[in-house]
């Protein structure tokens, strides 16, 4: 990687990160292991926070819960999970009776802010 690039992806990560041109030129003085952390630090996204409403549910409505986020039809999870579709409806409306939803939908959203779920895996 050229010192241009290296120069572009700072200017992207102090426009991204809202530093000024002064506390990027206080970044300089540091030393490369204190700012590749607060150029990490700026990029990571915040901790996921805890679902107690996630604690109500055994383990196998966790991983059907999983499979709902990703967006799996009861078909696909009774295969995933080796068990029947009667079965797979079963425990998504347990899932759904426990987290106090009423689609599917809205059940993946505690599976994505408690990390649980990650976009893409």
């Amino acid at each position: 990687m050229t010192s241009h690039h290296i120069g572009a992806l700072i200017e992207r990560a102090r426009i991204a990160a809202g530093l000024s041109q002064r506390a990027l030129a206080d970044a300089a003085g540091m030393s490369q292991p204190t700012l590749t952390l607060r150029l990490i630090e700026a990029f990571t996204p915040p901790p996921p926070r805890p679902a107690p409403e996630l604690a109500a549910l055994t383990a196998r409505e966790r991983e059907v819960l999983v499979c709902l986020a990703r967006g799996a039809t009861n078909e696909d999870i009774g295969r995933m999970l080796f068990i029947g579709e009667a079965t797979v409806k079963t425990y998504v409306s347990r899932v759904l009776l426990k987290l106090g939803v009423t689609t599917r939908t809205q059940a993946v959203v505690p599976a994505y802010d408690s990390g649980l779920v990650t976009p893409g895996r």
